[in-house]
């Protein structure tokens, strides 16, 4: 299988040919690939940050994008430092049929786990 945008050479000639479009990068669609496609990761995250319009975070198994609870095991967090702060992250998880209480304290508690990385 072929995979779009594997290279360094293919972000920036994708990002060339389409500068008008702006890039949705979620990390959990990543994780499923990342394995055969880091070098793509780390260009994603290198973009202008004009080119991104959002970073989806959230974890999963590799295998299939199922929205699981972000920890500091998951994959993405050790390279947040690199990610751009003024792309809007979207927290996605399968909170939606949980009392908006419990929604509150994991997004504190994932917003608690940001800061702590990045030291804010």
């Amino acid at each position: 299988m072929k995979w779009i945008a594997c290279s360094e050479d293919e972000v920036a000639q994708f990002c060339q040919d389409a500068p008008q479009i702006k890039i949705v990068l979620d990390l959990a669609h990543l994780n499923i690939w990342h394995h055969k496609c880091l070098l793509a990761f780390q260009q994603w995250l290198k973009l202008p940050p004009e080119q991104l319009l959002e970073i989806h975070i959230s974890d999963n198994d590799g295998q299939r994008d199922i929205h699981s609870r972000i920890t500091q095991q998951t994959w993405w967090v050790s390279q947040i430092a690199q990610f751009p702060m003024v792309v809007p992250f979207v927290l996605e998880s399968r909170l939606n049929r949980l009392p908006v209480s419990v929604v509150q304290q994991e997004y504190d508690r994932i917003a608690a786990l940001i800061s702590k990385l990045l030291r804010i």
